[in-house]
Protein backbone atom coordinates (compact mmCIF):
# COMPACT_ATOMS: atom_id res chain seq x y z
CA UNK A 1 0.00 0.00 0.00
CA UNK A 2 1.68 3.72 -0.70
CA UNK A 3 2.18 5.53 2.29
CA UNK A 4 0.05 7.46 3.68
CA UNK A 5 1.11 11.56 3.75
CA UNK A 6 2.27 13.19 6.97
CA UNK A 7 -1.28 14.39 7.17
CA UNK A 8 -2.06 13.14 11.11
CA UNK A 9 -5.96 12.80 9.90
CA UNK A 10 -4.79 10.80 7.32
CA UNK A 11 -2.78 8.70 9.34
CA UNK A 12 -4.93 8.40 11.89
CA UNK A 13 -7.91 7.00 9.07
CA UNK A 14 -5.59 4.80 7.83
CA UNK A 15 -4.94 2.79 11.29
CA UNK A 16 -8.80 2.98 11.67
CA UNK A 17 -9.28 0.97 8.24
CA UNK A 18 -6.44 -1.41 9.39
CA UNK A 19 -7.81 -1.90 12.38
CA UNK A 20 -10.99 -2.85 11.26
CA UNK A 21 -11.68 -6.57 9.94
CA UNK A 22 -14.18 -6.03 7.32
CA UNK A 23 -13.45 -6.00 3.79
CA UNK A 24 -16.22 -3.45 2.58
CA UNK A 25 -15.65 -0.75 4.09
CA UNK A 26 -15.58 3.44 3.51
CA UNK A 27 -14.69 6.76 5.20
CA UNK A 28 -17.26 9.00 6.03
CA UNK A 29 -15.58 12.73 6.93
CA UNK A 30 -18.25 15.68 7.70
CA UNK A 31 -16.47 19.15 7.73
CA UNK A 32 -18.14 22.82 8.33
CA UNK A 33 -18.05 24.81 5.33
CA UNK A 34 -16.95 28.01 7.19
CA UNK A 35 -14.17 28.72 10.00
CA UNK A 36 -14.71 29.60 13.42
CA UNK A 37 -12.38 31.54 15.63
CA UNK A 38 -11.18 28.71 18.51
CA UNK A 39 -9.42 30.26 21.70
CA UNK A 40 -5.99 28.38 22.45
CA UNK A 41 -6.63 27.94 26.34
CA UNK A 42 -3.26 28.16 27.25
CA UNK A 43 -2.05 31.90 25.25
CA UNK A 44 -5.56 33.64 24.91
CA UNK A 45 -4.72 34.08 21.37
CA UNK A 46 -7.44 33.11 19.35
CA UNK A 47 -7.44 31.52 15.63
CA UNK A 48 -9.29 30.16 12.46
CA UNK A 49 -10.07 26.69 12.09
CA UNK A 50 -12.50 24.05 10.86
CA UNK A 51 -14.04 20.98 12.77
CA UNK A 52 -14.58 17.79 10.81
CA UNK A 53 -15.95 14.32 11.85
CA UNK A 54 -14.49 11.35 10.77
CA UNK A 55 -15.52 7.39 10.79
CA UNK A 56 -15.43 4.20 9.23
CA UNK A 57 -18.56 3.12 7.55
CA UNK A 58 -19.60 -0.41 6.34
CA UNK A 59 -20.96 -0.72 2.66
CA UNK A 60 -24.47 0.40 3.41
CA UNK A 61 -23.16 3.48 5.26
CA UNK A 62 -23.45 2.10 9.05
CA UNK A 63 -21.01 2.93 11.51
CA UNK A 64 -17.94 0.63 12.42
CA UNK A 65 -16.31 3.25 14.43
CA UNK A 66 -17.24 5.70 16.85
CA UNK A 67 -17.08 9.39 15.28
CA UNK A 68 -13.91 11.45 15.47
CA UNK A 69 -14.04 14.88 16.21
CA UNK A 70 -10.61 16.61 14.49
CA UNK A 71 -9.71 20.64 14.46
CA UNK A 72 -8.08 21.07 11.09
CA UNK A 73 -6.35 24.33 9.34
CA UNK A 74 -8.96 26.65 8.06
CA UNK A 75 -8.71 26.63 4.43
CA UNK A 76 -8.71 22.58 4.39
CA UNK A 77 -12.47 22.01 2.56
CA UNK A 78 -14.45 19.24 1.28
CA UNK A 79 -13.05 19.11 -2.09
CA UNK A 80 -9.27 18.73 -0.95
CA UNK A 81 -10.60 16.10 1.46
CA UNK A 82 -11.94 13.83 -1.05
CA UNK A 83 -9.28 13.94 -3.15
CA UNK A 84 -6.68 13.06 -0.47
CA UNK A 85 -9.27 10.18 0.55
CA UNK A 86 -9.72 9.00 -3.17
CA UNK A 87 -5.92 8.85 -3.54
CA UNK A 88 -4.72 7.21 -0.36
CA UNK A 89 -7.72 4.67 -0.02
CA UNK A 90 -8.84 4.05 -3.37
CA UNK A 91 -10.18 0.47 -2.99
CA UNK A 92 -12.31 2.12 -0.03
CA UNK A 93 -15.95 4.19 -0.60
CA UNK A 94 -15.37 7.83 0.59
CA UNK A 95 -18.25 9.98 1.23
CA UNK A 96 -17.56 14.00 2.09
CA UNK A 97 -20.27 15.96 3.42
CA UNK A 98 -21.25 18.96 5.70
CA UNK A 99 -23.78 17.18 7.65
CA UNK A 100 -22.03 18.46 10.96
CA UNK A 101 -23.44 20.33 13.45
CA UNK A 102 -21.08 22.14 16.27
CA UNK A 103 -23.17 22.87 19.78
CA UNK A 104 -21.93 25.89 21.43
Amino acid sequence: MEKVSESPLLLKIQEALHDLQEKQKGVQVSIIKEPIEQEDEKTGNTFLVKWLCWNIIDENGNELTEPKLEIVHKDLNEEVILFDLQKFFPEHQVIVDNEIYLEE
